[in-house]
């Protein structure tokens, strides 16, 4: 009888699909999130208020290791404000990132369910 090798390859995916979005405090912004020196959203937000939900959301995939991540924002030059935060991406098939800003300060939230609304 023919004996054949058998390859066993053990395939591990190293991205996860990541939603961010942009809470309470960004309303009638500009806007731009960079993540490891790339642009990956950039818009000027209405000053309309939804009643439930992010003002706005978009959806990318990273790898699973630490992240840079710049949020510049403001009225346009020179009130424009920058704030930075490193995270780590672990083994969660999905993440969602909740950005709020309150007292000019980019608050940040990470976590593996999407965020409630009411």
């Amino acid at each position: 009888s023919a004996c054949t090798d058998q390859k066993v390859v053990n395939y591990i995916d190293n991205t996860v699909r990541v939603t961010f979005d942009l809470q309470a405090g960004f309303q009638d912004h500009s806007v731009r999130i960079d993540i490891d020196t790339a642009i990956y959203f950039q818009a000027i937000l209405s000053a309309a208020v939804p009643f439930a939900g992010p003002i706005a959301s978009f959806t990318t995939e990273l790898t699973r290791e630490q992240h840079h991540m710049a949020v510049v924002w403001g009225n346009g030059f020179p009130t424009t404000m920058i704030d930075t935060v490193t995270f780590t991406l672990a083994q969660s098939p999905q993440y969602f990132v909740g950005l709020r800003i309150q007292a000019d300060t980019v608050w940040i939230k990470i976590q593996d369910r999407p965020f409630e609304y009411m």
